[in-house]
């Protein structure tokens, strides 16, 4: 299984995280992916992953939940928002 190694910064918790995240996998399916590890990681964060989103935070671009991630533009060092 392909990964891709991106930094995901969660401004809920005001930290950031390396992560390797499957190419084969949909964004929505990494958000909830995403946000079960950090809810492990921080007692104190709770969101709804059905009323998060994925979005680069050099360009704010949003990313479509349906996608998968290879079909989007994130690679290697991308850095993220998970909001």
């Amino acid at each position: 299984m392909e990964k891709i190694l991106a930094e995901i910064s969660v401004p809920a918790i005001g930290k950031s995280y390396d992560v390797f995240l499957p190419k084969s996998i949909t964004v929505a399916q990494a958000i909830r992916m995403l946000n079960q590890v950090f809810e492990g990681l921080n007692t104190e964060y709770f969101k709804d992953a059905s009323e998060m989103f994925l979005c680069d935070k050099d360009n704010g671009v949003i990313y479509n939940p349906e996608e998968q991630i290879w079909e989007t533009r994130i690679t290697n060092g991308s850095k993220l928002l998970l909001i």
